[in-house]
Order: C-alpha cells, then sequence, then structure tokens
C-alpha cells in the first residue's frame, strides 16, 4: 500500500506539474499560455473540480477561464477601470461599510488578503464599471428592501448581548484584588487603572465565556491558552431582539447588488466565451 501511495502521488505530481505538456498549450489571439503558466493554473484549480474532472476537462477549463478573464480585463481597463489590488481593497472596503457591525464582518487582514486575489480583483473592477454604466443595478427600493425583511426576519434576529469588560494579567492575584477592590466601594475602570500589570478591554456582543453571569457581577479567573488570566465584569445583558429595519437595510441592499453584479460579470463572461477564439495543443 505505502508503494501503491507513492506511485498515485508522483502520478499527480507530474499531472498537476504539466511536465508531458508541449511548449505552447493553448493560444487565443494575441495571447499564449506555455507549459509553465498552464501548470500554476493546473496547481490554482477549484480542489472540487480537480476531483470531479478529467485531466484534459479540467486543463481545457481552466484555460478558458484564464482567457476569458484576460479579455475582459483588457475590456476593463480600456474603458478606465484597470483590475487591481488597491482598486479592488478600496471597494471591499466600501462594500464592508455598508453592513452592520458584528462577528463575521471581516477585518482589514481578510480584506486586504481578499484583495490580492486576481479573480476578486477582476470582480471588483467590473462592479465600478457596472456603477457608471449600469447605475440602475445599485437601485433597490425602499420596499424591496423591507419585503425581503419581513420574509425573512429570523436573518435579523440578534442574539443575547452581553456588555462589559474583559480584565487580563498575568498573575491571577491581581484580578483577585481589583475584584476585592471593587467589592469595597471602587469603581472597575479606575480601580484597574492603578493596578500595574492589568490591562481591560470592553467589549458589548455574544461573549461565550461570560455567558451566565449576572449583570453588575464577576466571572471566575480563568487561564489563557496563550498564558496569563482573565476575568469579566457584566455590566448589563441584552435579550435576543430583531435588528432595525433601518439598520438592515444597508446590509440587505449591498447582498442585492451582489447578486446583481455577480449575474451581470456572469453573462459579461459568457459573452467573451463566444466572441474569443480559443485553440487548445493538447
Amino acid at each position: 500500500m505505502r508503494y501503491l501511495g507513492a506511485v498515485l502521488f508522483f502520478l499527480c505530481a507530474g499531472i498537476l506539474s504539466g511536465a508531458e505538456l508541449p511548449e505552447i498549450v493553448a493560444r487565443c489571439g494575441e495571447m499564449v499560455v506555455r507549459r509553465e503558466a498552464a501548470a500554476k493554473l493546473l496547481r490554482q484549480a477549484d480542489p472540487a473540480e480537480r476531483s470531479r474532472l478529467s485531466r484534459r476537462e479540467l486543463l481545457q477549463k481552466v484555460l478558458t477561464d484564464h482567457f476569458c478573464s484576460e479579455a475582459l480585463s483588457k475590456m476593463l481597463s480600456d474603458a478606465g477601470f484597470p483590475p487591481g489590488e488597491a482598486a479592488a481593497l478600496e471597494m471591499l472596503k466600501r462594500s464592508r461599510a455598508a453592513l452592520p457591525p458584528g462577528p463575521e464582518t471581516p477585518d482589514d487582514g481578510t480584506l486586504a488578503r481578499l484583495a490580492r486575489d486576481p479573480k476578486v480583483q477582476l470582480k471588483q473592477a467590473y462592479r465600478q464599471y457596472l456603477q457608471e454604466r449600469r447605475p440602475d443595478i445599485f437601485q433597490v427600493p425602499p420596499a424591496v428592501l423591507e419585503r425581503y425583511y419581513r420574509e425573512n426576519q429570523q436573518l435579523f434576529l440578534l442574539p443575547m448581548q452581553i456588555v462589559g469588560t474583559r480584565y487580563t494579567a498575568q498573575d491571577p492575584a491581581l484580578l483577585n484584588v481589583l475584584q476585592l477592590r471593587v467589592r469595597q466601594g471602587e469603581k472597575p475602570g479606575s480601580a484597574a487603572r492603578s493596578i500595574a500589570g492589568i490591562s481591560a478591554e470592553s467589549f458589548a456582543g455574544p461573549e461565550a465565556a461570560a455567558a451566565g453571569v449576572p449583570a453588575g457581577t464577576w466571572s471566575p479567573v480563568t487561564a489563557l491558552p496563550g498564558g496569563g488570566y482573565r476575568v469579566y465584569h457584566v455590566t448589563e445583558t441584552r435579550p435576543p431582539a430583531y435588528l432595525p429595519l433601518e439598520k438592515a437595510a444597508p446590509g440587505i441592499r449591498e447582498m442585492m447588488v451582489r447578486r446583481r453584479a455577480a449575474l451581470e460579470l456572469e453573462g459579461a463572461l459568457k459573452a467573451v466565451f463566444a466572441a474569443v477564439k480559443m485553440e487548445f495543443f493538447f
């Protein structure tokens, strides 16, 4: 079995490296894909497609997608909307700004990673193009937003919100001193600032570690996986509630606009596919 596994590994490595491909693998007009570039496209292919398609089908698909994306990218560049990392990052940040803050809101690092993806760059450039050429796509009547909100009410149910402060320290004794001084009448914030070695951070959300702690009380002091200790002081608990329509509307609009833009992009790629002539040499 070990020998068979090694054989399969080297066979797959050969397929994904494109070692047996001709020097020029495909051509589309003036665009040429050589062996090394084709092998890179194969390695970047979706794992699900890699297991579903035959080796020839997979290669033809990734080359077709590549040629269509390059042709559309040139069209966008000629129109003044060149795909690029900086432009994609700016568009992603604008999209994020339309969403209500929450645990699933992507942070700056996530957006920066997404912006480096050429597919995301193409998608965001095409969205910019649509904003100028097809502004109707971005117009969503208030009645449409409200209907979606009413018909999908459970999507906007916020979990119980816990409000308070988490205190951390390397020495658990400091956190015990903090709680003692608060019981003696000091304010938690001022007491924490006067004790060297304690850091404080406010929170508001479904904080699992603070769940079940009544408002105005403390959680047990617990050890952190990376070292140090933590204790929660809960000041308020808010029962589950629905996000109001006025706060949900920007996110609903952004979701609808994304779907419309995605359909337009799919149609544009199909039009490019119908217009270009591709030659494959394998």
